[in-house]
């Protein structure tokens, strides 16, 4: 069962998990998540509690729910060229096949053990929700690891364990509920999320039948997001709305006329590739309105969703990696539901959108649950629209 423990304020001043330590350099959260099965709901995005999970001295094995958040964090953690991160890498190529052996990750594994056992750093694994139990079988089958003795396990973004039911439990042979029975083999379970959606995490056996303790953040610094909501028709009527609202106001999506702030770009939610090619076929192929070298594709990366894109422009491509802060940026880019766990967003000056199909079998819970994640991805607080 999921006993609230309450609430835990953060220090005042304080907006990353990191820099909030006691006079001797200690983590205050560490009071909090230091054993036993822990959800956090850190009530923000962006403060820092991934990083914190990858450089504290605690062996830790973080679960993602999306390969992009892997990769985001593989960049991160890179430090005199040398990775701080072992990736458990089970992705597959364009045919289906495996990038790497079972062989292959154990040698990596290996290599990586011996390295950092060498210079005395604790051990970081990255994995997918996917691959986590054939993870779990290599440390323990071939390696002799007791991860429970061992390792801390942080389930990062866990509102996923909802969210992706319609995705994962019914279209890949369960794989949420076996990674889930498999989860709670072991002790030391760390939960974080900004939505939890604790009453349905509550409803999920695992979670009714094993003590699990709560925990809500308060931060004395937060900013309240402003939502405008509209009604539409369509996907393609809510976007011809914003495109309307964008061309009368002279290429731009919002303005703060006080201190001469204008917004030239526009980050789009949607719930289904095939919304995003319902817009840019008449955009791009049908009208010409906008320019192919001005969109952004992030969605899942597979034959079929490059296909349906190629169809309407050979130029459409799926982006492997996410502007950083400084590298520029398109005026349009659209994003699906199912890719923005772990996209972080680095423009100056853009507008979020969020166009919600609730007949999308993918939105079983109300989109406002999603809001405060995808708000969050809008990185850089001088962003005066995020």
């Amino acid at each position: 069962m999921i006993n609230d423990k309450g609430i835990v304020k953060v220090s005042p001043g304080i907006e990353f998990i990191n820099d909030w330590r006691d006079h001797n350099g200690q983590y205050q959260i560490e009071r909090y998540v230091s054993s036993g099965r822990v959800i956090i709901n850190k009530m923000v995005t962006g403060c820092g509690f991934t990083t914190y999970c990858l450089r504290n001295d605690y062996d830790t094995i973080l679960i993602a729910p999306r390969l992009r958040l892997i990769q985001d964090k593989l960049e991160q953690e890179i430090k005199n060229g040398v990775n701080e991160c072992y990736y458990f890498n089970r992705e597959k190529d364009g045919n289906g096949n495996p990038l790497k052996s079972i062989n292959d990750l154990q040698n990596e594994f290996q290599s990586y053990k011996w390295a950092r056992n060498r210079i005395g750093k604790p051990l970081k694994i990255l994995v997918t929700y996917d691959s986590f139990c054939r993870l779990a079988d290599m440390l323990e089958s071939d390696f002799g690891i007791d991860i429970s003795k061992t390792f801390k396990i942080v389930i990062d973004e866990s509102h996923s364990l909802i969210k992706d039911v319609k995705l994962k439990e019914f279209h890949n042979k369960c794989v949420l509920s076996q990674f889930i029975a498999r989860l709670f083999n072991y002790d030391n379970l760390l939960f974080i999320s900004a939505t939890p959606i604790i009453h349905y995490v509550g409803c999920i056996p695992e979670f009714q039948n094993n003590s699990v303790d709560y925990y809500q953040l308060e931060w004395s610094n937060v900013t309240k997001v402003i939502q405008k909501p509209y009604r539409c028709k369509s996907a393609k009527d809510a976007f011809d709305q914003i495109y309307r609202h964008y061309i009368s106001n002279n290429g731009c999506f919002d303005a703060k006329y006080n201190v001469g702030a204008y917004s030239t770009e526009a980050v789009i939610f949607l719930n289904s590739v095939k919304d995003i090619t319902s817009i840019l076929t008449k955009y791009i192929s049908k009208n010409k309105l906008i320019n192919v070298a001005d969109v952004t594709i992030i969605c899942a990366d597979n034959k079929e969703n490059q296909a349906q894109l190629h169809k309407i422009d050979k130029g459409l491509n799926i982006i492997k990696s996410i502007p950083k802060n400084g590298e520029p940026h398109t005026t349009w880019t659209f994003v699906t539901r199912t890719a923005f766990e772990g996209v972080d967003f680095y423009s100056p000056c853009a507008s979020t959108y969020v166009i919600a199909n609730y007949y999308i079998p993918s939105l079983s819970l109300d989109i406002a649950s999603d809001i405060p994640q995808i708000i969050g991805r809008q990185r850089r607080k001088d962003n005066l629209f995020r």
